[in-house]
């Protein structure tokens, strides 16, 4: 049974500032803007409280592992060996994140080809998770059965309850990080787990109901929406007012497909760029093949890797229900409503399939 520990409200600015210290480590935290919260790194004056933010961050927290831009190479290379990667604390990563890296690390950890510079990331950070209190408009969570707080996927997660928070220990670096502060936690009391559950039960029950009310909950899987539609015609319809920015894959938190490229400084480097399976020439090969020359073909791809491909390799979909896409989209493109579409196709089928054989 997962360890709960309690830290009273008025114990928890104090904790954040005597504990963490921005130089031994890069710690990331909810910096908070006029309208939600982004992504901050804590300087070394850093003497203010941290908001724990109610929702998902803009950017995704693969941001902080699977860098947007990165040097893999230099030459010549360096007379010693580059120091190891500072160690990052990551402060209010959610639920959707962390239901994330599950497929990030498949990627990158698993197989034949191990990256090494996701791998120090990955292995030098300690990720402080926080339920969600409300929901965003585009969120979608439920749709993949991920709930809007975690069981699982973090070293700790906080939860609002009573006048405090209550603190899940979800591994063994969060062990030794409250152990190190024991004075200022106590065990969680039924009162709260109580409290907490009930909270938990409202978020749930009122995104599954915005959900329901907009035709959003589905009897079949993502997959077998895809599968059985894989060759209508309706993938062309939906993908008319996509304008090939490539946006709904810098923000996806499971995207991850990369290009290598070389340039010329102090010595010579070759960085590691995000890619968009959206854009034109992401699929042209030597001699100018493209597999994938049509919009269309792109647009369906990326539904078919995510809801299909990872089905079948990983059990789970590339898909974490964040709805930043639907944010991100130029062309106005809601992933809920592709999805409804889809449906629908296949109850008119079915429809007209019966009429056929009265």
């Amino acid at each position: 049974m997962m360890k709960s520990l309690f830290i009273p409200q008025n114990l928890l600015a104090k904790f954040w500032n005597e504990t963490l210290n921005p130089v031994v480590a890069d710690i990331y935290f909810p910096r908070k803007l006029t309208e939600g919260f982004s992504w901050g790194k804590m300087e070394s004056d850093f003497s203010g409280e941290i908001f724990l933010n109610e929702v998902r961050m803009p950017q995704p927290l693969k941001s902080l592992f699977f860098l947007a831009r990165e040097k893999v190479w230099g030459h010549p290379p360096p007379v010693a060996r580059e120091a190891a990667k500072p160690k990052k604390i990551i402060i209010g990563a959610k639920s959707c994140d962390l239901r994330s890296l599950p497929i990030l690390d498949f990627v990158f950890r698993e197989g034949d080809f191990e990256d090494p510079l996701y791998i120090d990331n990955r292995k030098n950070s300690l990720i402080i998770s926080s339920d969600c209190d409300t929901f965003l408009e585009t969120c979608f969570c439920p749709l993949l059965d991920i709930n809007p707080f975690a069981f699982e996927g973090f070293d700790l997660n906080l939860s609002k309850a009573s006048e405090g928070f209550i603190i899940d220990i979800g591994s063994t670096k969060g062990e030794a990080f409250v152990e190190l502060r024991g004075e200022y936690f106590r065990k969680a009391s039924d009162e709260e787990l109580q409290q907490r559950e009930a909270n938990r039960k409202k978020v749930l029950k009122e995104l599954r109901g915005s959900l329901e009310a907009k035709g959003f909950l589905f009897k079949k899987s993502f997959k077998e929406l895809v599968g059985e539609n894989y060759n209508s015609d309706l993938w062309e319809e939906i993908a008319l007012t996509c304008v090939e920015c490539g946006g709904c894959n810098f923000v996806c938190p499971t995207c991850h497909c990369f290009l290598l490229s070389d340039a010329k400084r102090e010595e010579f480097i070759r960085l590691r760029n995000w890619d968009a399976c959206q854009y034109p020439a992401f699929g042209r090969v030597a001699g100018g093949a493209n597999p994938r020359k049509r919009r269309t073909q792109r647009f369906r791809n990326r539904f078919d890797k995510k809801f299909v491909f990872f089905q079948d390799v990983l059990g789970m979909d590339a898909c974490t229900g964040c709805g930043r896409c639907i944010d991100a989209c130029l062309g106005k493109i809601d992933i809920r409503e592709v999805f409804k579409k889809l449906k629908q196709l296949i109850s008119a089928e079915v429809r007209s399939s019966g009429e056929s054989t009265k």
